[in-house]
């Protein structure tokens, strides 16, 4: 019953994800944000758009990590995948202080050979361990390779490392207003998305009795993107899904769901009809998710 009250007010949120809200749905407000963010850093990263991504994923300090983790030269995805990002700041008062700060600029310097952020040190990126010893040991590494023997003793080759250092302007008027748009776009997504939980739509329990951790996990992953382009497909025809569907949206649907289980949890918890047991259970259980540690590097944008 506490779901369902949940869901009955998420549409109420949603339509007015540019306001604030009352103080029951600030955890949903919260987790629009955070995930509007995350999925601008997403589209900064991919675009090359490193500095600019670094600057939005440590804006206003959240309490876990907003970057991306680049998994090749057209690709990354969120280091996090979790619902506790903004617990100090609410989405207006986020946006509100993005908009009336005042544009600042970086100074930018990395190694040539790698993009920004990815290595060299400087402004953005982070140094590489050994990089400057491995480059110094250089041509060694390959022997007596006639080729690199005739780059050894060739005057003309400068074996120095090279830098490139540019200034970049940040305008956090303008990243504010690529956030207000990833929010819409978001917030009607959730709004058709969650739906599911109301009608049971994600069962879960269709995996082997016998299936693996990352088959079970598979299975999972499978029936958030089926949901999901299923309701895309309402609105959309199949060759648009791909393109209107925002990157992280199965992943969202997860999260979404996550979010209900504990906001219900709390409904439950607050109604103080369980018995003292199984609600001092039910409370140890919330703090032991409120208190995991944020994912280690790597892959996480799927569901846990």
């Amino acid at each position: 019953m506490a779901r369902c009250h949940l869901y009955v007010v998420v549409g109420m949120a949603l339509r007015a994800c540019a306001y604030e809200p009352p103080a029951r749905l600030q955890p949903l407000s919260r987790l629009l944000l955070q995930r509007s963010v995350q999925t601008q850093t997403m589209y900064l990263t991919d675009f090359h758009d490193e500095a600019k991504a670094s600057w939005l994923a440590d804006y206003l300090t959240p309490a876990a990590p907003m970057d991306t983790v680049r998994m090749s030269n057209t690709e990354s995805l969120p280091r996090y995948n979790g619902l506790d990002g903004f617990p100090h700041v609410s989405n207006v008062e986020y946006l509100r202080t993005m908009l009336r700060d005042e544009p600042i600029t970086w100074k930018v310097r990395y190694k040539i050979g790698t993009a920004p952020g990815m290595g060299g040190g400087g402004a953005v990126g982070s140094p590489e361990p050994g990089a400057d010893d491995a480059f110094a040991a250089g041509m060694g590494l390959w022997g007596d390779n006639p080729a690199a023997r005739s780059r050894r003793n060739n005057p003309f080759l400068e074996s120095s490392v090279k830098y490139k250092e540019y200034d970049e302007t940040i305008v956090p008027s303008r990243l504010a207003q690529l956030i207000f748009s990833t929010q819409r776009q978001l917030a009607a997504e959730w709004r058709r998305d969650m739906r599911s939980i109301l009608t049971g739509e994600l069962a879960l329990d269709g995996a082997s009795a016998d299936a693996t951790d990352d088959e079970r996990k598979a299975y999972e992953q499978s029936v958030y993107a089926r949901v999901c382009r299923e309701h895309a497909m309402e609105t959309a025809g199949e060759e648009m899904v791909a393109e209107n569907s925002s990157p992280l949206r199965a992943a969202n649907l997860d999260l979404c769901e996550r979010l209900a289980t504990r906001v219900a949890a709390r409904l439950v918890l607050a109604d103080e009809e369980l018995p003292p047991a199984a609600a001092a259970t039910l409370e140890a259980a919330l703090e032991t998710v409120a208190d995991a540690p944020a994912p280690p590097p790597g892959p996480a944008a799927g569901p846990d």
